[in-house]
């Protein structure tokens, strides 16, 4: 276990393994459940009737073989023939138990509790059946009464110390926890937990030497390690915090969280040629080991800890500065952070021969894209089509690329190669659609439309298109209709969606639904000028001349190209373009 992941069990099962050992880990299943934890009876020969002890003895072996209905039969029977020997109607409870019938299984105890109120095997399974069911005021009663009549306290007494934690009652947690210790001084639980019931009041320097007390009895755990981890950086004791780091890198130096952290942790303390021996010896480790850095990308990158994570990268490469991937990685963080320039320094340094070099090309050029060097992004497209021409990705950003500097011809046969490669590619089908409705060839777009939703009828984009444009020809509103909503019930809160919708019922001349669904496709999408030209156009309908000047006119602030026709609208409407 990592010394930053969290003890990913709970407290209770800590404690079991730490004193149950090996058989908490065996492979008998019986383990799982509350009743494999209850105390054993006496053995039975001396104590039963012959036939009592032949229904007794059969039923274990019914358990055995995983035949548990039948087990409960005959331990029912043992018990109807000696029905004052409690034991028996406690290991009926731990049948019921393990067949996860709780219900039967307290009311067999309860029977066995009101005749002997400190049955402790009784007591017991009490207790952590009531502690599974969240009853835990019952079970912390029931185990108060254990630890008082039981001389062998220790897996009652961190089941409590658990529920006290549990329920912030920590005074009486470490009154458990210490009696536990005083008892068993080598009991390393007591004093692990000891160092969290500390921890949760707020007592660091207890805490600690709770936890370093745990660590001499059992030098080989690393929960009580994580747990000494978060108090020095609660404090803020570097110096602390280096050494233990450096002994659990001793004891397992392959560790990359700890490799990472500590490198951090010398740029803290002033040390930065002590953390680029750290992050150096990490990148050369990832030359042989490409999950190493992977492994820094969950730890950093995926947990929105960037700026760390391109330190710790960075300093790999003082180790290893030919990695294509480390290059990788850090071109497209640094490219998340808009950071354009040093994204593309590390994009250049992927090798043409490394794996990622058909993703680090087409993630150049859309960062040249976003630029606005489009012709620059363009060549670098066309320049990888000669050493990579059968991905058709490169196709696909090609035509973008086209279509957005308004080459629309060149857009078409872009997309046109790169499903002569894949004629199945949905994105290219979908791309070629736009281009061929742009071209104005309406008839084809809606044919490659078509034939995206028959290759995923739930590509939602390709719904709407299609509904949207037999909306704006005005024709097949039914079917336009049924696609768009098909598109909503994939994307709820989409407002292009809803504006299509809209503009579906507006066509219908359903002038009230297409106010309301539209009215809400603005509030999903405040700024869009086709959709406030839409609602601009329903409040003309609606012969609301004042509310379709403004959506107008807020229409004509987001235009980005020719706003001739909205110009038009508002001196129809008898307005200017202004206020």
């Amino acid at each position: 276990m990592n010394i930053k992941q969290p003890i990913v069990f709970p407290l209770f099962f800590f404690a079991l393994i730490a004193f149950t050992g090996c058989a908490a880990l065996s492979g008998d299943n019986t383990i799982e459940t509350p009743a494999a934890h209850h105390t054993p009876g006496p053995q039975p020969a001396s104590r039963l009737s012959t036939g009592s002890y032949y229904y007794y003895s059969e039923a274990y072996l019914m358990r055995k073989q995983g035949r548990l209905d039948e087990a409960i039969q005959l331990m029912s029977a043992a018990v109807n023939a000696d029905p004052d020997t409690l034991f028996l109607q406690v290991e009926l409870a731990s049948f019921y138990a393990m067949k996860k019938d709780p219900e039967s299984a307290l009311t067999v105890l309860d029977k066995v509790l009101s005749k002997d109120p400190e049955h402790l095997s009784a007591l017991k399974l009490f207790a952590r059946l009531k502690m599974t069911r969240k009853q835990n005021d019952q079970a912390i009663a029931a185990y108060e009464k254990i630890i008082r009549i039981d001389d062998d306290i220790n897996e009652s007494a961190l089941l409590l110390g658990s529920l006290y934690l549990e329920g912030k009652q920590y005074d009486k947690a470490l009154e458990v926890y210490t009696t536990l210790a005083n008892r068993h001084p080598d009991a390393y639980a007591a004093y692990f937990f000891m160092g969290k019931a500390h921890a949760l009041k707020g007592n660091t320097s207890a805490a600690e030497t709770a936890y370093l007390r745990t660590l001499e009895l059992a030098p080989d755990i690393d929960e009580p390690k994580h747990e000494l981890a978060k108090i020095y950086k609660q404090t803020d004791d570097v110096e602390k915090l280096a050494e233990l780091y450096h002994r659990i890198l001793d004891d397992d130096a392959t560790n990359v969280e700890v490799t990472a952290e500590l490198g951090l942790l010398y740029l803290r303390m002033q040390q930065p040629e002590e953390s680029q021996k750290v992050f150096a010896d990490l990148g050369k480790r990832s030359d042989e080991d490409n999950d190493l850095v992977r492994k820094i990308i969950q730890l950093y990158l995926n947990q929105k800890k960037v700026d760390q994570g391109i330190t710790v990268l960075k300093g790999m490469l003082k180790g290893s500065p030919e990695s294509a991937f480390i290059h990788y990685v850090l071109g497209v963080t640094f490219s998340e952070k808009d950071d354009i320039e040093n994204a593309l320094f590390h994009l250049k340094k992927v090798h043409a021969d490394s794996e990622y070099h058909d993703k680090t090309i087409v993630h150049m050029a859309l960062l040249l894209h976003k630029k606005g060097d489009i012709t620059e992004a363009i060549d670098l497209l066309n320049q990888a089509i000669k050493s990579a021409p059968d991905n058709p990705d490169i196709y696909l950003y090609l035509g973008w690329f086209y279509e957005d500097d308004e080459k629309l011809e060149d857009a078409r046969q872009a997309i046109s190669d790169g499903l002569e490669i894949d004629g199945d590619n949905v994105k290219l089908l979908f791309r070629l659609g736009v281009i061929l409705d742009k071209l104005g060839l309406k008839d084809q777009s809606i044919s490659s439309m078509k034939s995206v939703i028959e290759l995923d009828p739930e590509n939602a984009n390709a719904l709407n298109y299609l509904g949207y444009t037999y909306a704006d020809m005005g024709k097949n509103l039914d079917e336009a209709e049924k696609l768009v909503k098909a598109a909503l019930a994939i994307k709820p809160d989409d407002g292009y969606i809803t504006d299509s919708l809209g503009w579906i019922y507006y066509q219908k001349g359903e002038y009230e639904r297409a106010l309301a669904t539209m009215e809400k496709a603005v509030t999903l999408v405040p700024d869009d000028p086709v959709i406030l030209e839409h609602l601009g156009d329903i409040y003309m309908k609606l012969n609301n001349t004042q509310k379709a000047l403004l959506f107008y006119r807020k229409s004509l602030q987001y235009q980005k190209k020719d706003d001739t026709q909205i110009r038009r609208k508002i001196k129809a409407a008898g307005g200017t373009d202004k206020e």
